[in-house]
């Protein structure tokens, strides 16, 4: 009697098994299908939902920790949120600075976590974009807002030398940060006193 209890439960446990792997194979050829996809739906429609969300059988989501896909699901999330916050564009509509700081969380986050050095450089680069953006959003804090656009930027180049983009946009800062400067000193001389501050279209460096 245990001889056969004891096959029945080896049974059960060798089907048990067979059932999580058929379904740990169909979580990964929809990881495999899913990915591209929404990859070309993000290039069509940034703000798509459900982006990079595949339903998923397997439980504790198996098939994508045994891809290894987190760190690049992290970094399309984090472009994504960059893009739906709109960074280039001036806005001061309800939500704008709720979505831009979510953005720069997200890109912070990968950061912090992520072993790959290009887009290490890449998310320090766009973090350095939302400073721009909350420069001109907040004329009062512009200064501070330039100069951590500028570290955000000497990170990117850190990491990346070959970031043409992050040379560029720390370029462009330090020379808007040199016109914010001058046009506070300006105004602390003279009552009415005008600066170069804002000659140039906001976004002129990316």
């Amino acid at each position: 009697m245990k001889v056969v209890v004891v096959r029945l439960v080896g049974a059960a446990a060798c089907l048990a098994a067979a059932a999580f792997l058929v379904l740990l194979g169909v979580d990964a050829r929809a990881w495999g299908t899913r990915v591209p996809a929404d990859d070309l739906r993000f290039r069509h429609d940034p703000l798509t939902g459900h982006l990079w969300d595949a339903r998923q059988l397997a439980p504790f989501g198996a098939a994508r920790n045994l891809l290894g896909i987190d760190a690049d699901l992290a970094y399309r999330r984090a472009l994504r949120g960059f893009r739906v916050a709109r960074p280039r564009d001036t806005l001061f509509e309800q939500g704008v600075t709720t979505r831009r700081i979510r953005a720069q969380v997200e890109l912070e986050q990968y950061l912090a976590a992520s072993n790959d050095v290009r887009r290490k450089s890449q998310a320090a680069n766009l973090i350095g974009i939302l400073g721009f953006a909350a420069a001109a959003q907040d004329a009062g804090q512009r200064v501070t807002f330039l100069n951590d656009a500028i570290a955000s930027f000497r990170n990117a180049i850190a990491l990346d030398s070959g970031n043409d983009d992050a040379y560029y946009n720390l370029e462009y800062a330090l020379d808007q940060l040199k016109e914010a400067s001058d046009f506070q000193a300006g105004s602390g001389k003279r009552l009415g006193g005008t600066g170069g501050a804002g000659a140039r279209d906001t976004g002129h460096g990316y």
